[in-house]
Protein backbone atom coordinates (compact mmCIF):
# COMPACT_ATOMS: atom_id res chain seq x y z
CA UNK A 1 0.00 0.00 0.00
CA UNK A 2 2.74 2.47 1.11
CA UNK A 3 4.72 1.98 -2.50
CA UNK A 4 1.23 2.52 -4.18
CA UNK A 5 0.81 5.50 -2.37
CA UNK A 6 4.18 6.46 -3.64
CA UNK A 7 3.27 5.89 -7.00
CA UNK A 8 0.62 7.70 -6.85
CA UNK A 9 2.32 11.15 -5.16
CA UNK A 10 4.96 10.40 -8.25
CA UNK A 11 2.63 11.01 -10.57
CA UNK A 12 0.96 13.63 -8.89
CA UNK A 13 4.26 15.44 -8.90
CA UNK A 14 5.32 14.81 -12.03
CA UNK A 15 1.36 14.77 -14.20
CA UNK A 16 3.09 11.94 -16.54
CA UNK A 17 2.03 8.68 -17.05
CA UNK A 18 4.60 7.39 -18.72
CA UNK A 19 6.87 7.96 -16.00
CA UNK A 20 4.88 6.08 -13.82
CA UNK A 21 4.40 3.23 -15.95
CA UNK A 22 8.27 2.92 -16.54
CA UNK A 23 9.14 3.72 -12.80
CA UNK A 24 6.52 0.70 -11.44
CA UNK A 25 8.51 -1.40 -14.56
CA UNK A 26 12.38 -1.09 -13.54
CA UNK A 27 13.40 -3.90 -11.67
CA UNK A 28 15.14 -2.26 -9.05
CA UNK A 29 11.68 -0.90 -8.02
CA UNK A 30 9.93 -4.65 -8.21
CA UNK A 31 12.34 -5.68 -6.22
CA UNK A 32 12.36 -2.94 -3.45
CA UNK A 33 8.21 -4.14 -3.36
CA UNK A 34 8.23 -7.65 -3.23
CA UNK A 35 11.59 -7.97 -0.89
CA UNK A 36 11.89 -7.11 2.69
CA UNK A 37 14.42 -3.87 1.99
CA UNK A 38 14.23 -0.63 3.74
CA UNK A 39 13.69 1.05 0.13
CA UNK A 40 10.05 0.01 0.49
CA UNK A 41 9.97 2.71 3.18
CA UNK A 42 11.87 5.13 3.16
CA UNK A 43 11.40 5.99 -1.05
CA UNK A 44 7.37 6.23 -1.11
CA UNK A 45 7.57 8.58 2.16
CA UNK A 46 9.90 10.47 0.25
CA UNK A 47 8.23 10.77 -2.85
CA UNK A 48 5.32 11.59 -0.65
CA UNK A 49 7.09 14.48 1.21
CA UNK A 50 8.30 15.83 -2.27
CA UNK A 51 4.48 15.57 -3.98
CA UNK A 52 3.44 17.44 -0.57
CA UNK A 53 6.38 20.36 -0.65
CA UNK A 54 5.24 21.08 -3.96
CA UNK A 55 1.88 21.45 -3.34
CA UNK A 56 3.03 24.35 -0.68
CA UNK A 57 1.53 21.84 2.21
CA UNK A 58 4.91 21.92 4.16
CA UNK A 59 3.99 20.92 7.50
CA UNK A 60 2.25 17.81 5.93
CA UNK A 61 5.57 17.44 3.77
CA UNK A 62 7.72 17.56 6.85
CA UNK A 63 6.34 14.88 8.38
CA UNK A 64 6.55 12.74 5.73
CA UNK A 65 10.09 13.65 5.17
CA UNK A 66 11.03 13.20 8.72
CA UNK A 67 9.72 9.42 8.75
CA UNK A 68 11.05 8.87 5.69
CA UNK A 69 14.36 10.11 6.82
CA UNK A 70 14.21 8.34 10.16
CA UNK A 71 14.46 5.10 7.93
CA UNK A 72 17.13 6.10 5.90
CA UNK A 73 19.86 8.92 5.92
CA UNK A 74 20.32 9.02 2.11
CA UNK A 75 17.11 11.01 1.54
CA UNK A 76 19.36 13.91 2.72
CA UNK A 77 21.21 13.79 -0.31
CA UNK A 78 17.79 14.74 -2.54
CA UNK A 79 17.12 17.85 -0.22
CA UNK A 80 18.08 20.28 -3.30
CA UNK A 81 15.46 18.45 -5.47
CA UNK A 82 12.87 19.64 -2.39
CA UNK A 83 14.18 23.17 -2.67
CA UNK A 84 14.01 23.02 -6.68
CA UNK A 85 10.11 22.53 -6.46
CA UNK A 86 10.23 24.56 -3.13
CA UNK A 87 12.77 26.71 -1.97
CA UNK A 88 10.81 27.83 0.60
CA UNK A 89 10.82 24.59 2.21
CA UNK A 90 14.37 24.91 3.78
CA UNK A 91 12.93 26.30 7.43
CA UNK A 92 10.71 22.63 7.35
CA UNK A 93 13.72 20.77 6.30
CA UNK A 94 15.89 22.50 8.80
CA UNK A 95 13.30 21.09 12.00
CA UNK A 96 13.25 17.84 10.44
CA UNK A 97 16.40 17.37 10.45
CA UNK A 98 17.39 18.53 13.71
CA UNK A 99 14.62 16.59 15.27
CA UNK A 100 15.33 13.47 13.41
CA UNK A 101 19.07 13.71 14.23
CA UNK A 102 18.33 13.55 17.84
CA UNK A 103 15.89 11.49 18.09
CA UNK A 104 17.71 8.76 16.36
CA UNK A 105 21.51 9.75 18.00
CA UNK A 106 20.06 8.63 21.02
CA UNK A 107 18.73 5.85 20.13
CA UNK A 108 22.67 4.83 19.15
CA UNK A 109 23.88 6.43 22.48
CA UNK A 110 22.96 8.20 25.66
CA UNK A 111 25.91 10.60 24.82
CA UNK A 112 23.79 13.10 21.69
CA UNK A 113 27.55 13.68 20.20
CA UNK A 114 28.29 9.98 19.90
CA UNK A 115 25.31 9.27 18.68
CA UNK A 116 25.38 12.06 15.87
CA UNK A 117 28.96 11.07 14.73
CA UNK A 118 27.85 6.72 14.79
CA UNK A 119 24.67 8.55 12.40
CA UNK A 120 26.19 10.74 10.31
CA UNK A 121 29.79 9.11 10.04
CA UNK A 122 28.91 5.45 9.52
CA UNK A 123 28.97 5.29 6.16
CA UNK A 124 32.11 7.06 5.75
CA UNK A 125 34.50 3.92 5.75
CA UNK A 126 32.28 2.26 2.66
CA UNK A 127 33.14 4.62 0.19
CA UNK A 128 35.94 3.67 -2.48
CA UNK A 129 39.11 6.12 -2.41
CA UNK A 130 38.36 8.70 -4.81
CA UNK A 131 41.73 8.33 -6.26
CA UNK A 132 40.72 5.29 -7.42
CA UNK A 133 38.62 6.89 -10.90
CA UNK A 134 38.18 3.30 -12.57
CA UNK A 135 36.21 1.73 -9.58
CA UNK A 136 34.32 5.16 -8.95
CA UNK A 137 33.03 5.11 -12.22
CA UNK A 138 32.09 1.43 -12.42
CA UNK A 139 29.97 1.66 -9.16
CA UNK A 140 28.17 4.45 -10.60
CA UNK A 141 27.44 2.98 -14.09
CA UNK A 142 27.21 -1.16 -13.63
CA UNK A 143 24.11 -0.96 -10.82
CA UNK A 144 22.35 1.63 -12.81
CA UNK A 145 22.30 -0.10 -15.87
CA UNK A 146 21.69 -3.50 -13.95
CA UNK A 147 19.08 -2.47 -11.89
CA UNK A 148 17.57 -0.07 -14.51
CA UNK A 149 18.48 -1.87 -17.70
CA UNK A 150 21.09 -1.18 -20.01
CA UNK A 151 18.63 0.70 -22.78
CA UNK A 152 16.86 2.81 -19.88
CA UNK A 153 19.74 4.54 -18.90
CA UNK A 154 20.64 5.20 -22.29
CA UNK A 155 17.48 6.47 -23.07
CA UNK A 156 18.21 9.04 -20.04
CA UNK A 157 21.74 10.59 -21.38
CA UNK A 158 20.23 10.81 -25.15
CA UNK A 159 17.51 12.68 -23.09
CA UNK A 160 19.73 15.22 -21.51
CA UNK A 161 21.86 15.43 -24.55
CA UNK A 162 18.99 16.40 -26.34
CA UNK A 163 16.88 18.65 -24.15
CA UNK A 164 19.83 20.39 -22.20
CA UNK A 165 16.95 22.71 -20.55
CA UNK A 166 16.33 19.46 -17.88
CA UNK A 167 20.08 19.12 -17.32
CA UNK A 168 19.77 20.86 -13.46
CA UNK A 169 16.31 18.72 -12.80
CA UNK A 170 18.42 15.95 -14.20
CA UNK A 171 21.14 16.56 -11.98
CA UNK A 172 19.11 16.72 -8.80
CA UNK A 173 17.74 13.72 -9.52
CA UNK A 174 20.01 11.48 -10.58
CA UNK A 175 22.88 13.14 -8.99
CA UNK A 176 22.81 11.47 -5.48
CA UNK A 177 23.51 8.25 -7.01
CA UNK A 178 27.34 9.03 -7.60
CA UNK A 179 27.64 9.20 -3.92
CA UNK A 180 24.85 6.27 -2.93
CA UNK A 181 26.36 4.08 -5.27
CA UNK A 182 29.58 4.02 -3.76
CA UNK A 183 28.21 2.52 -0.28
CA UNK A 184 29.12 -1.05 -0.21
CA UNK A 185 25.74 -3.48 -0.22
CA UNK A 186 25.66 -7.09 -0.57
CA UNK A 187 22.06 -7.27 -0.79
CA UNK A 188 21.54 -5.58 -3.64
CA UNK A 189 24.61 -3.12 -4.86
CA UNK A 190 23.21 0.21 -6.32
CA UNK A 191 19.61 -0.01 -4.11
CA UNK A 192 20.26 2.96 -2.40
CA UNK A 193 19.91 5.10 -5.35
CA UNK A 194 16.63 4.23 -6.21
CA UNK A 195 15.03 7.65 -5.80
CA UNK A 196 17.72 8.23 -8.61
CA UNK A 197 15.72 5.69 -10.60
CA UNK A 198 12.45 7.24 -10.51
CA UNK A 199 14.09 10.43 -11.65
CA UNK A 200 15.36 8.10 -14.55
CA UNK A 201 11.46 7.23 -15.44
CA UNK A 202 10.64 11.10 -15.76
CA UNK A 203 13.63 11.88 -17.95
CA UNK A 204 13.07 9.07 -20.18
CA UNK A 205 9.09 9.76 -20.96
CA UNK A 206 10.33 13.17 -21.38
CA UNK A 207 12.26 11.60 -24.45
CA UNK A 208 9.33 9.57 -25.57
CA UNK A 209 7.20 11.84 -25.66
CA UNK A 210 6.58 12.65 -29.45
CA UNK A 211 6.81 9.19 -30.19
CA UNK A 212 4.07 6.84 -29.05
CA UNK A 213 5.15 3.65 -31.42
CA UNK A 214 8.53 3.60 -29.78
CA UNK A 215 7.12 4.28 -26.28
CA UNK A 216 5.31 1.06 -26.69
CA UNK A 217 8.17 -0.50 -27.36
CA UNK A 218 9.61 0.53 -24.38
CA UNK A 219 6.65 -0.83 -22.38
CA UNK A 220 7.76 -4.13 -23.95
CA UNK A 221 10.93 -4.12 -23.68
CA UNK A 222 10.78 -3.41 -19.62
CA UNK A 223 8.13 -6.20 -19.30
CA UNK A 224 10.42 -9.09 -21.19
CA UNK A 225 13.48 -7.95 -18.89
CA UNK A 226 11.84 -7.64 -15.80
CA UNK A 227 8.99 -10.48 -15.80
CA UNK A 228 11.61 -13.04 -15.77
CA UNK A 229 14.32 -11.51 -13.56
CA UNK A 230 11.84 -10.76 -11.32
CA UNK A 231 10.46 -14.40 -11.24
CA UNK A 232 14.04 -15.54 -9.72
CA UNK A 233 12.38 -14.41 -6.54
CA UNK A 234 10.61 -17.74 -5.99
CA UNK A 235 13.26 -19.79 -6.98
CA UNK A 236 15.96 -21.22 -4.68
CA UNK A 237 18.54 -19.29 -2.93
CA UNK A 238 21.65 -20.84 -3.99
CA UNK A 239 23.66 -20.63 -0.24
CA UNK A 240 20.57 -21.73 1.42
CA UNK A 241 20.88 -24.89 -0.92
CA UNK A 242 24.43 -25.48 0.16
CA UNK A 243 23.42 -25.03 3.58
CA UNK A 244 21.21 -27.88 3.46
CA UNK A 245 24.16 -30.21 2.17
CA UNK A 246 26.47 -28.63 4.59
CA UNK A 247 24.78 -30.39 7.05
CA UNK A 248 24.69 -33.69 5.83
CA UNK A 249 28.89 -32.95 5.72
CA UNK A 250 31.04 -35.50 8.13
CA UNK A 251 31.54 -34.08 11.01
CA UNK A 252 35.13 -32.65 12.72
CA UNK A 253 36.63 -31.29 9.47
CA UNK A 254 37.87 -27.97 7.87
CA UNK A 255 35.26 -26.39 5.16
CA UNK A 256 35.85 -23.53 3.43
CA UNK A 257 32.89 -21.06 2.42
CA UNK A 258 32.82 -17.75 0.73
CA UNK A 259 32.30 -14.97 2.87
CA UNK A 260 29.13 -13.93 1.12
CA UNK A 261 27.29 -17.04 2.31
CA UNK A 262 28.03 -16.28 6.21
CA UNK A 263 24.37 -14.91 7.17
CA UNK A 264 22.94 -18.82 5.33
CA UNK A 265 25.95 -21.01 6.48
CA UNK A 266 27.06 -19.85 9.76
CA UNK A 267 26.98 -22.90 12.36
CA UNK A 268 25.63 -25.27 10.00
CA UNK A 269 28.58 -27.48 10.08
CA UNK A 270 29.87 -29.48 12.82
CA UNK A 271 33.61 -28.88 12.59
CA UNK A 272 35.61 -25.75 11.92
CA UNK A 273 34.06 -23.62 8.74
CA UNK A 274 36.55 -20.49 7.16
CA UNK A 275 34.84 -17.86 5.02
CA UNK A 276 37.11 -16.95 2.27
CA UNK A 277 38.21 -13.11 2.06
CA UNK A 278 36.33 -12.18 5.31
CA UNK A 279 38.61 -9.73 6.89
CA UNK A 280 41.58 -11.48 8.82
CA UNK A 281 40.28 -14.76 7.56
CA UNK A 282 43.72 -17.33 7.25
CA UNK A 283 44.65 -20.01 5.27
CA UNK A 284 44.53 -23.76 7.06
CA UNK A 285 44.93 -27.26 6.37
CA UNK A 286 43.12 -30.70 7.75
CA UNK A 287 43.55 -34.57 7.14
CA UNK A 288 39.54 -33.80 5.73
CA UNK A 289 38.51 -30.75 4.18
CA UNK A 290 35.79 -29.49 2.57
CA UNK A 291 35.22 -26.56 0.25
CA UNK A 292 32.44 -24.94 -1.68
CA UNK A 293 31.57 -24.21 -4.78
CA UNK A 294 31.35 -20.85 -3.82
CA UNK A 295 34.48 -20.64 -2.18
CA UNK A 296 36.55 -22.22 -4.89
CA UNK A 297 35.42 -19.25 -7.26
CA UNK A 298 35.35 -16.50 -4.42
CA UNK A 299 35.46 -13.13 -5.26
CA UNK A 300 34.26 -13.88 -8.09
CA UNK A 301 30.45 -15.57 -8.45
CA UNK A 302 28.73 -14.17 -5.34
CA UNK A 303 25.10 -14.21 -4.97
CA UNK A 304 22.91 -11.78 -2.98
CA UNK A 305 19.73 -13.87 -2.57
CA UNK A 306 18.65 -15.44 -5.70
CA UNK A 307 20.58 -13.06 -8.20
CA UNK A 308 24.52 -12.80 -8.32
CA UNK A 309 26.12 -9.59 -7.36
CA UNK A 310 26.60 -7.49 -9.92
CA UNK A 311 30.49 -6.79 -9.25
CA UNK A 312 31.45 -10.32 -8.95
CA UNK A 313 31.44 -11.18 -12.37
CA UNK A 314 34.90 -10.04 -14.00
CA UNK A 315 36.89 -12.78 -13.24
CA UNK A 316 39.99 -10.90 -13.95
CA UNK A 317 42.00 -12.74 -11.52
CA UNK A 318 42.42 -16.12 -10.40
CA UNK A 319 40.36 -17.12 -7.21
CA UNK A 320 41.83 -16.59 -3.83
CA UNK A 321 41.95 -20.37 -2.71
CA UNK A 322 43.99 -21.47 -6.22
CA UNK A 323 46.77 -19.71 -4.67
CA UNK A 324 46.25 -21.85 -1.87
CA UNK A 325 44.68 -25.29 -3.37
CA UNK A 326 45.91 -24.87 -6.84
CA UNK A 327 47.87 -27.80 -6.99
CA UNK A 328 45.46 -29.77 -5.07
CA UNK A 329 42.93 -32.62 -6.44
CA UNK A 330 39.03 -33.04 -5.58
CA UNK A 331 36.16 -35.18 -5.45
CA UNK A 332 32.65 -33.42 -6.21
CA UNK A 333 30.37 -34.96 -3.05
CA UNK A 334 27.46 -32.75 -4.93
CA UNK A 335 26.97 -30.17 -7.53
CA UNK A 336 28.20 -27.69 -4.54
CA UNK A 337 30.49 -29.15 -2.27
CA UNK A 338 33.73 -30.64 -2.95
CA UNK A 339 36.31 -32.55 -0.66
CA UNK A 340 40.14 -31.93 -0.73
CA UNK A 341 41.62 -35.59 -2.17
CA UNK A 342 44.01 -37.95 -4.06
CA UNK A 343 43.22 -39.08 -6.58
CA UNK A 344 40.76 -36.78 -8.02
CA UNK A 345 40.04 -33.64 -10.36
CA UNK A 346 41.78 -30.53 -10.78
CA UNK A 347 40.64 -27.32 -9.17
CA UNK A 348 37.19 -26.84 -10.62
CA UNK A 349 36.58 -23.28 -11.55
CA UNK A 350 33.45 -22.05 -11.87
CA UNK A 351 33.05 -19.18 -14.30
CA UNK A 352 29.22 -17.61 -14.17
CA UNK A 353 29.49 -14.54 -16.11
CA UNK A 354 26.47 -16.07 -18.39
CA UNK A 355 24.41 -17.45 -15.77
CA UNK A 356 21.08 -16.98 -16.17
CA UNK A 357 20.98 -15.33 -12.57
CA UNK A 358 22.22 -12.27 -13.69
CA UNK A 359 19.94 -9.49 -12.79
CA UNK A 360 21.08 -8.25 -16.56
CA UNK A 361 20.36 -11.78 -18.07
CA UNK A 362 16.95 -10.91 -19.81
CA UNK A 363 18.29 -7.63 -21.32
CA UNK A 364 18.69 -8.08 -24.81
CA UNK A 365 21.74 -5.35 -25.17
CA UNK A 366 23.30 -7.48 -22.54
CA UNK A 367 22.78 -10.35 -25.07
CA UNK A 368 23.84 -8.32 -27.38
CA UNK A 369 27.18 -7.51 -25.42
CA UNK A 370 27.98 -10.86 -24.54
CA UNK A 371 27.63 -12.44 -28.20
CA UNK A 372 29.97 -9.27 -29.26
CA UNK A 373 32.47 -10.26 -26.29
CA UNK A 374 32.48 -13.65 -27.21
CA UNK A 375 33.53 -12.85 -30.50
CA UNK A 376 35.54 -10.50 -30.45
CA UNK A 377 36.73 -9.45 -27.02
CA UNK A 378 37.90 -12.93 -25.57
CA UNK A 379 36.52 -16.72 -25.25
CA UNK A 380 34.93 -17.36 -21.87
CA UNK A 381 36.95 -19.69 -20.01
CA UNK A 382 36.40 -23.67 -20.19
CA UNK A 383 34.70 -23.81 -16.94
CA UNK A 384 31.54 -21.60 -17.85
CA UNK A 385 28.20 -22.43 -16.53
CA UNK A 386 25.08 -21.18 -16.41
CA UNK A 387 23.74 -21.89 -12.76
Amino acid sequence: MLGLAGMIAFYRLTKNKTSVIIASLLPVVWFSQTTVMMEAAYVPLFLISLYLFKSQRNFFGAIFFSVSLLTHLAVLLWIPLILCYNFKSWKWLIISIVITSIFNAYLISPNLLTGLSGIYLSKLGEHVQLSQVLPLLRNIFIPLMRNNTSLIIILAGLSIIKNKKIFILSLLWLGPAIITNQWWDSLLFGRHALIASFGIALIVSLFLKSHRLFKSVIITYLIFVSVPTVSLLNKSIPYLETAKLIGDLPPGGLLFDSHFARPQTAGVYAGETIYVNEPGWVFKENKQTFVTASALSDPYGLYSGPYLHSLSLSYKNPPTLKQYLGNKYFKKISGQIYEVTDPGIAYPETNLYLSPRRLDYHDPVSQIWFMIKKIFVQKFPAGLTAQ
